[in-house]
């Protein structure tokens, strides 16, 4: 399947550079490497880059499309990680290309930079539309930076964010009203359209109806809400024939609370509760604008669901050995997949870190796991000023050295861990270089 979407990438980039040579043959063939027409040239490879820009864009809304036969195959979080880093791509690509066509311009109408772009406009007015859709574009890819991203409101991102949408309704507009190679060419027409409407299908629905759909057929409500600790609390989600909401532990929702305050925005949410007939719990933590009003949720609450995301389930587990590691929130996920992967009988070892005892979410829910299965627990406070004397309470941050000396067969388990960010990088580069195989670390992200 990864292969498949790498060709079919591939593919279509191969197909628009061989219809673009096909309009601008007569431009290379016809003519020797010294008599060739500059401004010809420089114009033809700037409408190369158009296209090539404007495919980045269309892999753009699959990528983020939440396109549930591609999510199941990479997992949300990669599809995002790609998303950004084609973005950069696509946002490249598009800044290129006007440069090329006003240089071509120069030489054809033999003006200067400036006279060609404002006579570019003057013959075309939907030229215009296509600096403004870039403007948008690199603003949204700029405020898409984590050395920004992460100094700035996950909202206010947010709103930022849905001007991608503007911005690429402009492009697509400057392409069809503006674009030679797809007015000209009928059956390149015919191959485009096939391409908005295989993207805009996929787009439209699993982003869009899929959740009304969802909704209309299981009419989601807020049955409880259940405080964890002073600043989480888990949300029983009900709703009719919710036997047929399919779903695995590990894996995460996007929910959208019909609530004034609310409906503007879906945020995800791990799964804690193991697929049973009657409801499906999300458990939050009050950690931002948003969040710190879900925790204050009334029972009876609509909510629109879209989901279940996420390959964080027991399906990629391969050994029988198992060292989960969590910190703080990430234990929501770990939570009802530690258990399912008891049932299984597997041999389970979890780290646990938080600021102070009080934080921990699930504390008795963990601890009678660890009755029943035998599970060692092992909890770590980077801020628990009189620690208990307990032989599974130890001080600071979980660590490397901590996990070696405590799991004295490291190498035999596979690790499922949900942490912060930095705290997942530190281990995913660490734990390669005392030789553990990186392809028995399993984790997902959600600051995407």
């Amino acid at each position: 399947m990864k292969k498949l979407l790498i060709f079919t990438y591939i593919g279509n980039l191969v197909a628009i550079i061989g219809f673009w040579f096909f309009n601008s043959r007569n431009i290379f063939i016809n003519a020797s490497f010294p008599a060739l027409d500059y401004g010809e040239v420089f114009y033809a490879i700037g409408r190369l880059l158009g296209l090539i820009g404007m495919c980045c864009v269309l892999f753009q809304l699959v990528l983020i499309g939440r396109v549930k036969w591609l999510e199941g195959r990479y997992g949300f979080d990669k599809l995002a990680k790609l998303h950004q880093e084609n973005g950069r791509i696509a946002l490249g690509v598009l800044i290129v290309h006007p440069i090329f066509l006003i240089l071509g311009n120069m030489f054809i109408q033999k003006v200067d930079f400036s006279g060609s772009f404002i006579n570019l406009i003057q013959t075309n007015p939907f030229t215009i539309l296509a600096p403004v859709g870039l403007i948008l574009t690199f603003v949204i890819v700029l405020i898409s930076n984590p050395l920004i991203m992460n100094r700035i409101d996950y909202e206010k991102w947010y709103y930022f964010h849905l001007f991608q949408y503007l911005a690429i309704s402009l492009v697509i507009a400057h392409q069809f009203f503006s674009g030679t190679d797809i007015i000209q060419n009928p059956l390149f027409m015919i191959y485009w359209i096939g391409l908005y409407i295989f993207v805009g299908v996929n787009f439209l629905y699993f982003r869009l109806l899929r959740p009304l759909y969802l909704y209309q057929k299981h009419h989601f409500k807020i049955k409880e809400v259940e405080e964890e600790t002073h600043d989480s609390v888990s949300l029983y989600i009900s709703g009719d024939n919710m036997s047929e909401l399919e779903y695995k532990s590990g894996q995460f929702l996007l929910i959208r609370i019909l609530k004034s305050s609310l409906w503007w925005q879906v945020h995800p949410f791990s799964i804690s509760s193991m697929p049973n007939d009657e409801y499906v719990r999300l458990t939050v933590k009050d950690v931002g604008d948003y969040s710190s009003k879900v925790v204050k949720a009334n029972s009876g609450l609509r909510v629109l669901i879209d989901g279940p995301l996420g390959r964080f389930t027991k399906k990629i587990s391969k050994k029988q050995k198992v060292l989960f590691i969590a910190a703080g929130s990430g234990i929501t996920p770990i939570r009802s997949l530690m258990e399912e992967l008891a049932i299984d009988g597997k041999d389970i070892v979890l780290f646990y870190g938080n600021k102070t005892k009080k934080d921990i979410i699930f504390f008795d829910e963990l601890e009678t796991l660890a009755d029943k299965y035998e599970i060692p627990i092992h909890y770590f406070f980077s801020r628990e000023k009189e620690l208990e004397k307990k032989s599974n309470y130890y001080k600071g941050r979980i660590q490397l050295n901590d996990i070696q000396d405590i799991v004295t067969d490291l190498f035999e388990r596979e690790i499922f861990m949900c942490a912060p960010p930095e705290m997942m990088r530190t281990l995913r580069i660490e734990l390669p270089k005392i030789g553990f195989p990186p392809k028995y670390i399993y984790y997902e992200q959600y600051n995407w």
